[in-house]
């Protein structure tokens, strides 16, 4: 008799989380000897599975759904395989769990992989919580150091498996079009371009002074993108609702960035202003200026966990408040090659296999079915 199918498990629980393992899912669809299930549990409660689910489809497949009107129910439309309740995943087993959040519940699950939504120098990975998983998709040598230095694993642990992240593939492979999606936006591609990204927390620049951070930027002969964090999106959560009053501010330069993949959108930019977002890490792959928004309070908030003598912020230039941030983007652009060295060191440090993560993921979970 043929052996069955093998069950994987994805779980997410932000549009944000789907897009990390998106490149995985795409990789494996189609394989008759695999069965892809979906599920999760919405970090923000109103938000409803589909929405959370739909960017496994990808770019084009939700353009055309927004355009026609059709959604899809209950989030089986919205990914190549099945979704199933969240409930479900508490009491069924599958073959493979395989997570971007430290959220842990397939526990009857016997093989479970954590591959992260990215690289923090806030620090919170680095914590016991990584043992609910017994196999761990490090995304750079800095992240495995990082996590032997806090005792959490030994140098040759077999948990530890340098893969990378193939969400970024795309930024080193040649598949974006920078062109091409400005113009989609409406946006003049021989204008250089702008993105603000910045994290999430009502003491992040966003909530502390982001209508002063865009008004400085869209005050420059530039394009200007902005990508708020998933969470960002919550209006309990925030002193506004930042989804709506970005929508009301787009003009002729300024658009929001409605995608839950930055991917493209970073390369399409020349420079990235954030604050303390791990999209800094995933921006210096491409050796490209970035500026941080100081935020004080918010650094208090990690003060035990955060690491800042490493790479942290030295990556790029601090900004300290928003009337400071013209003549900083001003600099930045004329001289692009500045802070390249450190760009470049700390992007061989933080990723394995820049452009080939997926290549590694995909191989190590085949071996981990034993396949």
């Amino acid at each position: 008799m043929a052996d069955r199918p093998e069950k994987i498990l994805f779980y997410s629980r932000s549009p944000m989380n789907s897009v990390m393992i998106r490149p995985i899912v795409r990789r494996l669809t189609g394989d008759p000897g695999l069965r892809l299930f979906f599920s999760g549990k919405p970090s923000i409660p109103s938000e409803p599975m589909e929405e959370i689910l739909a960017p496994l489809r990808g770019r084009a497949e939700a353009r055309t759904d927004e355009s026609s009107g059709e959604a899809g129910s209950g989030g089986g439309a919205q990914a190549p395989g099945r979704a199933v309740p969240h409930w479900v995943v508490r009491w069924r087993r599958f073959d493979l769990f395989v997570c971007p959040d430290i959220a842990m519940p397939a526990r009857r699950t016997r093989r479970r992989v954590q591959v992260f939504h990215g690289v923090s120098f806030k620090g919170k990975a680095y914590s016991a919580k990584i043992h609910r998983y017994n196999h761990v998709f490090l995304i750079g040598e800095y992240m495995r150091r990082r996590f032997i230095e806090k005792g959490l694993f030994k140098e040759d642990d077999p948990a530890l498996h340098r893969i990378g992240m193939p969400k970024t593939d795309p930024l080193l492979d040649g598949a974006l079009d920078r062109t091409a999606l400005l113009a989609e936006l409406g946006l003049d591609p021989s204008r250089a371009t702008v993105i603000y990204a910045p994290t999430w927390r009502r003491e992040s620049s966003l909530n502390v002074e982001g209508e002063a951070v865009i008004d400085a930027l869209a005050a420059m002969d530039l394009n200007v993108l902005v990508k708020i964090h998933d969470h960002s999106r919550d209006p309990e959560t925030n002193r506004r609702d930042w989804g709506a009053w970005l929508d009301a501010r787009e003009d002729a330069r300024v658009r929001r960035v409605r995608d839950p993949d930055i991917i493209p959108f970073l390369g399409a930019a020349d420079l990235l202003v954030t604050d303390a977002s791990s999209v800094a890490n995933e921006f210096a792959l491409l050796d490209r200026p970035i500026l941080f928004m100081d935020v004080p309070d918010l650094l208090k908030v990690y003060s035990v966990s955060a690491d800042l003598d490493t790479w942290g912020r030295g990556i790029g230039t601090v900004v300290r408040g928003a009337g400071n941030l013209r003549a900083a983007a001003g600099r930045a652009l004329s001289d692009p090659k500045a802070q390249s060295e450190i760009r470049r060191a700390a992007a061989a440090d933080i990723f394995y296999n820049p452009g080939q993560a997926t290549d590694a993921a995909v191989r190590t979970i085949y071996e981990i079915l034993g396949r």
